[in-house]
């Protein structure tokens, strides 16, 4: 049975979310935030680990390449929580950039073959169940989710 869209006795998700500047403290910024929301919701070591994870990518991505015109801009970040999963967003206002059209990253056969670096998006894409990309009124929007483990109270 429904309620207006939504089943009856299900929990509306709770949503976090943050503003940060576009400037290299905003990896920090982002990441003390995603551990603190963890926290107070009960996420999982792991889970916290992977959100942050994505989320710390994510943001030096963003940092290091988006650049506007003015120089200025902002991240902003929301987290929505619910039992079985955290549905996070992420969008900035710099230069048009779709970070799942970067091919998928082939392991080197040696290690003379490895490269150093790039391996952000590679990252986030194995630690997220669901990513998604889109441009929106002049924003990049990177959504993802990460299905909840267990409670902290059973990872320690």
């Amino acid at each position: 049975m429904s309620n207006g869209g939504r089943e009856v006795g299900k929990k509306v998700p709770a949503t976090r979310r943050i503003s940060l500047a576009l400037d290299i403290a905003a990896v920090d910024d982002a990441s003390l935030w995603l551990r603190e929301v963890g926290k107070a919701y009960g996420l999982s070591k792991g889970d916290i680990f992977r959100l942050d994870l994505c989320v710390t990518e994510l943001v030096t991505n963003i940092v290091s390449y988006a650049g506007t015109e003015t120089g200025a801009g902002t991240i902003d970040i929301s987290a929505s929580i619910d039992d079985e999963r955290v549905a996070m967003e992420v969008r900035d206002s710099g230069r048009p950039f779709d970070p799942l059209s970067v091919a998928a990253i082939v392991g080197a056969s040696t290690l003379a073959d490895a490269v150093v670096g790039g391996y952000g998006i590679h990252l986030v894409r194995s630690f997220a169940h669901e990513v998604r990309y889109h441009r929106c009124w002049g924003e990049n929007v990177f959504a993802f989710v990460v299905r909840r483990s267990q409670s902290v109270t059973q990872d320690k």
